[in-house]
């Protein structure tokens, strides 16, 4: 019945993790970026958890190969977010 509830609470306290990191909050910043995280499919392969279909995505794969975006993606230590 709360599965719902917990599992928002737990991308909420993750969000404001995020937020907190300098790097991912320029990275956020960056109007290829922003366009995005608006992407209606962008969001849906992110809901999915699933990293290699994320991954794999031609928007995704864009946004990988500008040499601005990669800088500032390498300086999110994204590991650090997901550890207990």
């Amino acid at each position: 019945m709360f599965d719902g509830l917990k599992n928002m609470t737990g991308q909420l306290a993750m969000a404001a993790k995020l937020m907190k990191d300098e790097n991912f909050r320029e990275l956020m910043k960056h109007p290829k970026f922003q366009d995005l995280i608006k992407d209606p499919e962008f969001r849906e392969l992110a809901q999915s958890k699933d990293p290699s279909r994320l991954l794999g995505s031609p928007k995704m794969q864009e946004i990988m190969r500008d040499p601005a975006l990669m800088q500032l993606m390498v300086k999110v230590d994204f590991q650090k977010f997901f550890k207990q």
